[in-house]
């Protein structure tokens, strides 16, 4: 059975039944986190005085320049860097709101792409990195023990499928996250590569 919103706020009254003061504080916060105030990227000094004010750093990676955020109210996921660090100092500091992808690619020290990842770059890659073409398709065509990534209407979705059924379905608003996404999936499981 899904819950409905209906059932989470029972839940939630229920959680704080015995301290109401504690329920309207944690509503009150959630409904007056300052990322819903600021945009989705910024530079300058405006950007480093909202991180330290309001965000709880995760990560630092020096050698890029780059520190990963995490809002404690909203969950939203924050990336500090410098996009003109071949400027004295690296220039003004960026911080955007970014997917957990993006984050954790940033996280493990991976540059980020300068172009967007198309189906079509996305078979290079995978066979540059020996990935077996049994275990994924990129067109929606079915097949049996594969991630599948297929367009539909105005979305992506990629899952696994094994006895024509379909399981750990992901869906994503652009072709790039979608591929992202795959390309992630396949080469951190070894079972992929060719033999």
């Amino acid at each position: 059975m899904t819950p409905v919103m209906g059932d989470a706020s029972v839940r939630l009254t229920v959680a704080y039944r015995d301290r109401p003061s504690c329920l309207i504080a944690l509503i009150m916060r959630a409904v007056t986190c300052a990322c819903a105030n600021v945009p989705d990227e910024w530079t300058g000094n405006g950007a480093d005085a909202f991180a330290e004010s309001h965000l709880v750093e995760q990560w630092v990676d020096t050698t890029n320049w780059r520190v990963g955020y995490l809002c404690r109210d909203s969950r939203d996921l924050w990336l500090r860097d410098s996009p003109q660090a071949h400027i004295h100092g690296g220039g003004p500091p960026r911080l955007r709101r970014v997917g957990q992808d993006e984050w954790r690619r940033a996280e493990r020290g991976e540059e980020a792409r300068s172009e967007p990842l198309t189906r079509e770059r996305l078979k290079a890659l995978l066979d540059a990195e020996n990935v077996d073409a049994a275990s994924y398709r990129l067109n929606g065509e079915r097949a049996d023990e594969a991630l599948i990534l297929e367009s539909s209407l105005d979305t992506w979705v990629v899952y696994y499928a094994e006895r024509g059924l379909r399981s750990g379905e992901q869906m994503f608003l652009t072709e790039s996250e979608a591929c992202e996404f795959l390309l992630d999936r396949l080469l951190r499981d070894p079972s992929t590569r060719k033999r």
